[in-house]
This record gives structure tokens, C-alpha cells and sequence, in this order.
């Protein structure tokens, strides 16, 4: 009957485990599931072995042996299929018991009750261990319904044989029939899980299924890049190279390269196969960090390669009609600068003419209408380069108050004919002065400000600021509120769309243009910008952007109203006076312009140098060749050679420093007059006070000379009016001649060089304010003084003295006769400078002193004053302002060595 038994279960081993082998089934999870099969068939082997041929002592001790193997195979078995990784020390352990309880039993084999011993305690330990982690391992475990179904039969297949080996170890009669049938249970738990396809892992399925199903050409090399397989994508896409494929890796038709992907895999490879493109990523495959192979993956990218190809294309032709549109844009902006540069230029002109006020009157319209057409021009400059992308912020620091009481003047102009009250408020502390791009900023500004002008006819505008300091930047936070028509919501949905206007409603001028730009520069800026607006009670206008912090003072918060304003909106004419006049410099202006020549020739009459005018740039080479210029002044358009050549032809020739006059103003001939020569840029129309900085910082400082003052002074007295300047330098000049009529007595007879140096210093201040007579007899009282010819002088002391006094009754009366011109109300003190700064204005100092200038005395001493210098320059300050009140214009000098 045992026999039978026995053999039954042998046979039902084998038969699993045949079942097993010929599935093709391959799990990592039950990898030690054919050898615990085999040794339970190995099992039933020795027992049959036993029954026929009654060798009881040495098969008993191989069946122990062998359940002692079986349990630790189990155990190993469980945490495979369980998914539980023992740890080292763990397995180090249980090895070392296995070598332990082997040697003590084959020891012991002689020694019944002694192998008995320690027989049971290795089956004991092994049971208690393999009973104790699957149970452990199973309720720690968190898997899906179905793994959870699974490994709940092959924890019951595992435990049985745990159990029979416990009642093995207490009673041998359990190995007869007990342990062999827990063994074949365990059995017939494996087959039905085989046969029902739940052994498999679902997820090795899918993994294996999906290598063949994927539409990703897959191939598969080993470490040394020998083929090993191909998906059957691969195969569909790629025959030619599978069929290439051989042992040799070297016949591989990309080997070359692969090797080169193999030591940067993690980069991708484009590679093109007759006319496809293929993507080529190369993935390693590692075990226990060592290389085992490689994954190549191709995928198919011809159709995004064709579709890249034609967005370049696109981009390409896009770029080109951009770059042609902007180019015709400057064209266009170009050829409406030049009439207008004569227009402008022109109404300046006539407007310093003595002219009836009507006509005066006429002429402001007209430089008024010009200057509004410009404005209209730049727009569309600007316009194109935000949409060619090729509009750039530049950072450079500027006067944000000085910036905003400029907008807010042209505002002033622009309502000067109507009935509204225009104020600007600044609401917080604010810095004098920031870094950005001062023209952008004032273009927000400009164009917000405009539109309020143009759709209010009565009411207010108000200009508020707030701003926030923070780390290295300055937040502006403003708003721009008016009375004016307002807007519906479905106007008010296209207000910042591009060429969207609705200055037809008002009967104005407009493009559609200034929001949308003011939208896309506050955006530049990091800004936004929005409106909110009322039918027939007005709008306003929101916006905020951001600008870079620099080292300035910081002004307290005030308003800007528009009495104050008013002050600076004469609609005069500025009058620009020259610093220096240059009779012995020779400029030459190209220009094949009349208009342009003659009114270049009216502006710059003040600066008294002598003027050639060439109308090509071929005349003008010529010209270069027989004389010496100290400024060239060339127009970029001409006929013939164009500014550029002419330039490049001239620095040949002569080292004068070169000036490009153009009404094309972009980014892109400013760079292009750099790199052909050009010193300066003077923009058209030409503005006075851009040709006084040109002139005066281009030609060479050895021909400049001090302007006439007798022609100022007569000058001022003919038009009744004296600037700010001159009625403080004559202020200072009566204070300072009445304080020294008691002193000069006093040191003709104490300190005849003393009264040499104050009646030098009378010469100098006299012949500056226009006073020649006074000038000459100071002169000869200073040449008496140098010969110390006392008897002459006090002769003729009285004489100086009255002439004196009677100079200083005349002008006090003529500075209260003469009232100052109006000045905007600064708030807050003037910015820190730097030292290149600070050294200019000492040096004109000294030069005033040596000069006996006292506007720019006053001037420099006004700036460095109102600014925060270094302490020895402090400490240097009030010594140039006493030398200067007193008239010690030696030590003034001495005073000012930067």
C-alpha cells in the first residue's frame, strides 16, 4: 500500500513538473519552483527506493537531507513570489545553518538518538521560519484582488508541507503518509494555478507582449553590440538591415556610430534612412550596476522633420516680408522727416524774427501741427519694430521727474485751447532718477497722455503715480483718469488692439496705434496695462511697470499743477544761447538739400564759425582734400555716394570728427554710423539743443572762445528779457561791487596787491554782464596797481568809485525792470554723480574762475551744491563759494584742482 502510494506521488511529480517545463512559462518569481518540484519528486524517489529494496538506515538520512533542503528552498521560494528581498545578513545566516545542521547530521548518522536531536531541531527551525515569513510576508503585502487570490494558494501550498513537517519532527509515522501527501497537495495547488494561467505575472505578459506589438522599431544587442533580436516592427520597417545583421557587429551598417551613442546614450541621434529620418535612442540595460546590453528604438520622424522644415521655411518668409515691411516703414518714416525737419527748423527760424504777433501766432500752429505729425511718425516707427521683434530695451539712467514734467508740458500743449484742468500727482516717495529706456518710458507715457487730450474737451485730466522700492528694481504704479466722451464695453474690448481707432467719433487724428504699443512696451517691462471707461463720463487708463533701481536721492510725494506748468508752455520759441562760439573753426555740412542747408546755416549762426556746404558726398571729398575742417556734418540720403561712403572716403583724408544728420533714427543706422566712423548722431528734425551738444562736445575745445557779452547784454536789454542766469549774475555782481566801494580805499593804502586782485576780478564780471566802460577803468586801475603807481590812484580813485556806484544803481533798476523768466518748482534734490561727472564740473569751475565767468561759476557751483560729493570736496565747497563772493578768483582757482 506504501508502495503505491508513494508511487502516485512520484508520478504526479513528474507530471507537474513536465507540465511546467514543456509551458514555456518563465517567471523570476517562481524561478525555484522547478526544484522544489524536483526535490519533492526526488522525495518520492527515496521512499519507493526504501520499499523495494529495504536500505532503511542511508535512505533515511537522505530524506532528511533532502527535507532539510526542500524547507530552506521554500523559504527562499516565498519571499520570491511574495516579493520580499531577505538581507544579506539574512541570507549569510541561513546558509551557514544549512552547512550546519548537513554537518551535524551526517556526523551524527551513527549516534541515533543524538541525529535525532538535531534532526528535529533543524526541521523545527526551518518550519518555524518558513511558517513564520509567509504568514508575515502575506499580511504585509498589498496587491490587487487577483495577486492577492494567487498568492493565497501558494501560501496554502507552502504551509502545508510546513505543517506535516512539524508533525514530522514529533512523530516519525507522519513522514509515511502526511508529509508526502502535504507534498502532493502542494502539487496539485501548482497545477491548477498553471493550467488556469494564474501562475503567470501579468504584468511579465504585458511587458513581453508589448516588446513584439510595439509600433517603435525595437533592437536588442548585447554589451558588445552583437545582435540578439529584432520586434516585429523592426522587422516590418527595417528587413534590409535584420537580414544584415550577423555575429560579426562590425558588418552592422550603422556599427560606427552606435559605438559613439554607446558612450553618451542618454543623447538622441537623427539618422536618415533612404527617404525616412529616424530618431535613434540607445538605451543600457544594467545588472548589478555592469552593463548587459542595449535597447536601440527608432522612431519615425519624417513627417515632423518635412512639417519643421516648412515652419523654418515659413519663419524664413515671414522674417524676410517683416525685415522688407520695417525697412519700408523707415523709408517711409525717413522721407516724412526730411519736409518736416525744414517745416519745424523753419518755423524756428522765422519765429526769432521780429514778427508781428499774428503772425507768430500762425507760425506756432505750424510748428505745432509739425511736431504733432512727427509724433505720428515715430509711432509708426516704433509700430514696426515691435512687430518685426526687433524693438530692444536699452538701460541707461534717466530723470524720471524730469522725464514726467516733460510729458506733462506737451500734455499742456495740447489743451492749451481748452477748458481743462491738468494736475500730476505723485502719491508716494519716489527716486529722481532710474535705469531703463528713458524713450520707451516716455513713449507710455506720451501716448496715455495723448489719448486723454484728444477725447476731453472740459473737465480734468489727473496723472497719478505710486511707487515701490524693492530689491534692485522700482515698481510705477499709475493711472491716467479723464472727463472726456468714455467708451462703450465693445470699444472699450478693442482698446489695446492694433489699428483700432476711434478718433473718427471725435473728428482727430490717430492710427489706432498708441495703446497697442503702450501694451506691448509695459509688457517688455514686466508691466501690465488696462482701461476702465464710462459713456460720456470718462476713462482711465491703469498701468504698471517695472524699471531698475540706481544710487539717488529720493523726493517726498507732491503734485505738479498746472500754473506751474504753464511756466515752461510758452509757446515761444526756446531761445538756445551757445556757451562757446568758434570764429576760427571751419565746419562742413553735406547735404544735397537746399532746405536743409539753408536751415542748418540759420541755426547754428549763434555758434559764429565759418560754414562750407557741399551738395554730394563726391563735393565733399574734394573739399577735404584742399582744407581743414574741424567738424564734418554729412546727411545719410543722398544721390550719388550716401553718407556712409562719403564717410568712409573722407577718414582717408582728415581725422574730423564725423556727425551723421538723418531722419532715419532706428537702432539700425545708429550702429551702422559707429562702425563707418561717426562721432554723433543729430537726428531731424534738428532741435537746438541736441546742435549745441553736438557743436560744442564735437569741435575742438582750442577753437572755442566766450561769446560776445556786450552783443548778450544788448541782446537782452533789446527783447526785455534776461534768463534765469543772467539776472542772478548781475544780482550777484551789484552785491559784491557795493560790498567792496568802502574796502578798495583800505587797501590802496594797506595792501596794494590785494586791491590789484579785486579790481582784476571788476574788469572780468563787468565785460561778462556787457559793462565795457566800467571794464576799461578797472583795467587801468590794475595796471596802475601792477606798477604801484599809488599817486595815480589816488588821483583817480574817486573817480573809479563813483563810476561804480553809479554802475550798480543801474543795474539793480535794471534787474527788477528785467523780471526773472518762470522755472518749474523742483521737488527733492538732484541725483548722486559720478566722479567723471564731478570732475567736469570743477574743471568748468576753474575755467570760470580763470575766465572771470560768472554764469558758469554759478552754474557749477549750483550743481556740485545740490549734490552728494565725496568729503573732500565737501570740505573744498565753501572755500570756492567764499573766493567767489569775495571775488578772489586766484584762490577760486587754486581752490577748484580736481
Amino acid at each position: 500500500m506504501g508502495l503505491v502510494f508513494h508511487l502516485i506521488c512520484l508520478f504526479f511529480t513528474l507530471f507537474v513538473l513536465q507540465s511546467y517545463v514543456s509551458s514555456g512559462f518563465h517567471a523570476r518569481e517562481h524561478r525555484l519552483l522547478p526544484l522544489v518540484l524536483g526535490l519533492i519528486a526526488l522525495n518520492s524517489f527515496y521512499r519507493i527506493t526504501y520499499y523495494v529494496t529495504g536500505e532503511a538506515k542511508t535512505l533515511r538520512i537522505l530524506t532528511d537531507l533532502l527535507a532539510i533542503h526542500m524547507l530552506y528552498l521554500m523559504i527562499h521560494y516565498v519571499g520570491d513570489f511574495m516579493k520580499f528581498q531577505l538581507k544579506l545578513r539574512t541570507e549569510v545566516i541561513l546558509f551557514c545553518s544549512l552547512v550546519l545542521f548537513n554537518s551535524m547530521l551526517i556526523i551524527r548518522a551513527a549516534q541515533r538518538e543524538t541525529y535525532q536531536d538535531a534532526f528535529r531541531i533543524a526541521l523545527l527551525c526551518y518550519t518555524g521560519i518558513l511558517l513564520g515569513l509567509a504568514t508575515y510576508v502575506r499580511v504585509k503585502s498589498e496587491v490587487s484582488v487577483w495577486e492577492g487570490h494567487v498568492n493565497d494558494m501558494l501560501y496554502l501550498g507552502m504551509a502545508l508541507p510546513g505543517v506535516a513537517m512539524l508533525f514530522r519532527a514529533v512523530t516519525p509515522k507522519a513522514e509515511e503518509f502526511l508529509v508526502p501527501g502535504a507534498f502532493e497537495i502542494s502539487c496539485l495547488i501548482v497545477f491548477y494555478l498553471m493550467m488556469t494561467g494564474r501562475l503567470s505575472n501579468v504584468t511579465n505578459i504585458i511587458r513581453e507582449n508589448f516588446y513584439n506589438i510595439s509600433d517603435i522599431p525595437t533592437f536588442l544587442f548585447d554589451n558588445r553590440m552583437r545582435y540578439r533580436d529584432a520586434n516585429a516592427s523592426a522587422r516590418r520597417w527595417f528587413p534590409e538591415i535584420v537580414r544584415e545583421l550577423t555575429d560579426d557587429p562590425q558588418e552592422y551598417p550603422f556599427y560606427t556610430k552606435m559605438m559613439r551613442w554607446s558612450k553618451d546614450p542618454d543623447q538622441d541621434y537623427v539618422v536618415q534612412w533612404k527617404e525616412s529620418y529616424c530618431r535613434c535612442q540607445l538605451h543600457p540595460v544594467c545588472s548589478e550596476n555592469v552593463v548587459r546590453g542595449y535597447i536601440l528604438t527608432l522612431l519615425d520622424i519624417t513627417q515632423q522633420k518635412k512639417e519643421t522644415v516648412l515652419m523654418e521655411d515659413l519663419k524664413k518668409k515671414a522674417e524676410e516680408q517683416s525685415f522688407l515691411k520695417s525697412r519700408f516703414l523707415a523709408a517711409v518714416s525717413h522721407d516724412l522727416r526730411s519736409p518736416l525737419h525744414a517745416i519745424i527748423g523753419g518755423s524756428d527760424i522765422l519765429k526769432r524774427q521780429n514778427l508781428p504777433d499774428e503772425s507768430k501766432n500762425i507760425l506756432e500752429y505750424i510748428r505745432v501741427a509739425g511736431n504733432n505729425l512727427l509724433e505720428q511718425v515715430d509711432t509708426i516707427l516704433a509700430y514696426s519694430k515691435l512687430e518685426a521683434g526687433m524693438l530692444t530695451l536699452k538701460d541707461k539712467t534717466y530723470n524720471f521727474y524730469e522725464m514726467i514734467e516733460e510729458q506733462a508740458r506737451f500734455c499742456l500743449l495740447n489743451i492749451r485751447e481748452k477748458d481743462i484742468v491738468f494736475t500730476v500727482k505723485f502719491l508716494d516717495r519716489f527716486p529722481q532718477q532710474v535705469s531703463g529706456d528713458y524713450l520707451r518710458v516716455a513713449q507710455i507715457f506720451q501716448n496715455i497722455l495723448s489719448n486723454a487730450c484728444k477725447f476731453t474737451e472740459q473737465g480734468t485730466i489727473t496723472l497719478s503715480l505710486h511707487c515701490k522700492m524693492e530689491e534692485g528694481q522700482v515698481w510705477f504704479d499709475g493711472c491716467v483718469e479723464d472727463t472726456g466722451v468714455g467708451m462703450t464695453k465693445e470699444k472699450l474690448a478693442q482698446v489695446f488692439a492694433e489699428y483700432v481707432s476711434f478718433s473718427e467719433d471725435m473728428g482727430v487724428e490717430g492710427f489706432g496705434l498708441g495703446l497697442s504699443i503702450v501694451r506691448q512696451l509695459v509688457e517688455m517691462m514686466h508691466g501690465w496695462v488696462r482701461a476702465e471707461s464710462d459713456p460720456g463720463k470718462g476713462t482711465r487708463v491703469s498701468f504698471g511697470f517695472y524699471q531698475k533701481q540706481v544710487p539717488t536721492e529720493i523726493s517726498e510725494p507732491g503734485n505738479i499743477g498746472q500754473e506751474i506748468l504753464k511756466e515752461q508752455s510758452d509757446p515761444q520759441v526756446e531761445e538756445i544761447q551757445p556757451n562757446w562760439v568758434y570764429p576760427r573753426a571751419r565746419v562742413l555740412l553735406v547735404d544735397d538739400m537746399e532746405a536743409n542747408r539753408v536751415i542748418f546755416q540759420e541755426l547754428a549762426a549763434p555758434w559764429k564759425f565759418i560754414l562750407d556746404l557741399a551738395v554730394s558726398g563726391e563735393e565733399a571729398v574734394q573739399m577735404v582734400k584742399e582744407r581743414e575742417y574741424q567738424m564734418i556734418i554729412l546727411d545719410q540720403m543722398m544721390p550719388g555716394m550716401s553718407g556712409f561712403e562719403t564717410a568712409d572716403q573722407i577718414q582717408r583724408y582728415s581725422h574730423a570728427p564725423l556727425v551723421l544728420m538723418t531722419a532715419d533714427i532706428s537702432d539700425e543706422v545708429r550702429s551702422r554710423s559707429i562702425r563707418h566712423g561717426f562721432t554723433d548722431f543729430m537726428p531731424k528734425p534738428i532741435r537746438l539743443q541736441r546742435m549745441r551738444q553736438v557743436l560744442e562736445t564735437g569741435i575742438p575745445v582750442r577753437y572755442r572762445e566766450l561769446p560776445n557779452p556786450v552783443d548778450a547784454s544788448k541782446k537782452a536789454k533789446a527783447t526785455g528779457q534776461r534768463n534765469a542766469t543772467d539776472i542772478r549774475t548781475l544780482e550777484s555782481y551789484w552785491k559784491e561791487v557795493e560790498g567792496l566801494l568802502p574796502k578798495l580805499p583800505e587797501y590802496v593804502q594797506r595792501d596794494l596787491h590785494m586791491f590789484q586782485t579785486k579790481v582784476h576780478g571788476i574788469k572780468g564780471i563787468s565785460r561778462q554782464i556787457g559793462k565795457e566802460e566800467i571794464a576799461q577803468q578797472a583795467e587801468i586801475m590794475e595796471m596802475a596797481a601792477k606798477t604801484e603807481n599809488r599817486a595815480f590812484i589816488n588821483r583817480n580813485l574817486h573817480i573809479f568809485l563813483e563810476q561804480l556806484r553809479g554802475t550798480v544803481k543801474e543795474i539793480k533798476q535794471e534787474t527788477k525792470d528785467l523780471p526773472e523768466s518762470g522755472h518749474i518748482l523742483r521737488q527733492g534734490k538732484l541725483p548722486m554723480m559720478d566722479e567723471e561727472q564731478r570732475r567736469l564740473c570743477w574743471k568748468g569751475l576753474k575755467y570760470g574762475f580763470d575766465t572771470y565767468d560768472i554764469a558758469q561759476i554759478e552754474e557749477n557751483i549750483k550743481i556740485l551744491s545740490e549734490h552728494e560729493l565725496p568729503p573732500e570736496e565737501k570740505e573744498r565747497l565753501p572755500v570756492v563759494r567764499e573766493a567767489y563772493e569775495n571775488l578772489d578768483y586766484e584762490i577760486g582757482s587754486k581752490a577748484c584742482m580736481f
